[in-house]
């Protein structure tokens, strides 16, 4: 090596070690300013609930303000895909779903991200199920009552979601498929829009979640007549699980996890993963989700990585089962 080489190759260290310098000490600094949570499910949801209550007790727990940005659309995609573009410097964060970090890669060809390659896994924060739930003046009162009068009225019945491509759609195609009924379904622009219409008689019937149908089901405005899963709810305990019949091909639940923009300095996971936890099992706030017959859940970040790879292949069965495909 001549002396030029040799100046250079010095020079190339003393950069490196200058910016290694100052990424730790902004990675020690963290957070130094606003945290932005993108939630990708509308303003005023449950979910989007949740979100902003855990935001205001992080941002406590941090020191900075813990900003919620609603982003919906596109069954969720629209919200991950801005987070997967986003820095990875922890200061923009997905609290995404089942939908869009599981479902979405078999249901769009052209999906913009990939979840190995475009999020770091944080923690998973809830579980809850899906119900379906019908207009009280149907005249059914069991999923079998249903089931006799789909049958007995090909295509009358109609079936509503919070769009195309959402999990709760395809529970609706499921159904038809395990049940042998034709239910049309009419998508929505929210869930909460077309739970107003199955409860105006305009609709039948959708999969709701517990978490939003619930005080409606305990004032008698919804009949549940069947949950997707394996385990009854205890707050109506004489409503039958779909494995039940052996409808494994219903055997699916709505989950929310914490995710960060792919290489995102691992430290700095760990850090908000070590802060979420916390808040998340804290008695009160597990207290308000369980009023939603849901429970909070927590993984290792790596923990997560795997469930969502399993979730991935499940639902991959459901839409080649559904054959539904979005553009």
């Amino acid at each position: 090596m001549n002396r030029r080489e040799f100046i250079n190759s010095a020079l190339a260290a003393v950069c490196a070690d200058a910016v290694f310098s100052r990424r730790t000490e902004a990675a020690d600094n963290y957070p130094s300013k606003p945290i932005k949570i993108v939630v990708a499910y509308a303003s005023g949801t449950v979910l989007d609930v949740w979100a902003r209550r855990v935001a205001d007790r992080l941002s406590k727990a941090v020191g900075q303000q813990v900003i919620v940005e609603n982003k919906p659309g596109a069954s969720g995609t629209i919200g991950a895909t801005s987070v997967a573009n986003a820095s990875p410097d922890g200061y923009s964060l997905l609290y995404g779903g089942a939908t869009e970090l599981a479902l979405a890669p078999s249901l769009f060809p052209n999906l913009p991200y990939e979840n190995e390659k475009r999020f770091e896994p944080i923690t998973r924060f809830t579980s809850g199920s899906a119900i379906l739930v019908a207009n009280p003046n149907l005249p059914v009162t069991s999923i079998q009552e249903l089931i006799v009068y789909a049958r007995s009225h090909p295509g009358v019945l109609k079936g509503g979601s919070p769009g195309t491509g959402t999990l709760v759609h395809l529970l609706l195609l499921a159904l038809n498929h395990v049940a042998g009924i034709e239910v049309l379904h009419v998508p929505y622009k929210s869930g909460m829009q077309a739970l107003t219409d199955v409860m105006a008689g305009h609709i039948d019937i959708m999969f709701d979640w517990t978490t939003s149908s619930r005080g409606f089901i305990t004032a008698g405005k919804l009949r549940p007549l069947v949950i997707a899963g394996s385990e009854r709810k205890p707050f109506i305990p004489q409503v039958p699980a779909a494995t039940e019949f052996g409808w494994k091909d219903l055997d699916f639940w709505g989950w929310n996890a914490f995710m960060a923009p792919a290489k995102t300095p691992k430290h700095i996971v760990g850090f908000l993963h070590k802060t979420l936890l916390p808040i998340l099992h804290s008695k009160d706030f597990e207290a308000e989700v369980a009023l939603g017959a849901a429970e909070i859940v927590t993984t290792t970040p790596e923990e997560l990585a795997l469930f969502i790879a399993h979730e991935q292949k499940r639902y991959k069965e459901l839409v080649r089962l559904t054959g539904v495909k979005l553009e």
